[in-house]
């Protein structure tokens, strides 16, 4: 099965996700992933919509199953 990995929205905490993957983590292979500029990691420059997807698929190096 693919990793779970939950992406937060805008104005968010990668946080915002932990009492569902508590729940989900003895059962599957889950990760929270903070949008870049959150959580303290790097903007990506310009930033906009695409370069934050972009940003945030390169750091997958495996099929996953996303929730966003």
């Amino acid at each position: 099965m693919n990793k779970l990995v939950f992406w937060h929205g805008w104005g968010m905490r990668s946080g915002a996700w932990r009492p569902l993957t508590t729940f989900l983590d003895h059962r599957f292979d889950t990760e929270l992933a903070s949008l870049p500029g959150y959580d303290d990691t790097p903007y990506p420059a310009p930033y906009t919509a695409e370069a934050v997807v972009d940003t945030m698929l390169a750091a997958q190096s495996q099929p996953i199953t996303l929730c966003g």
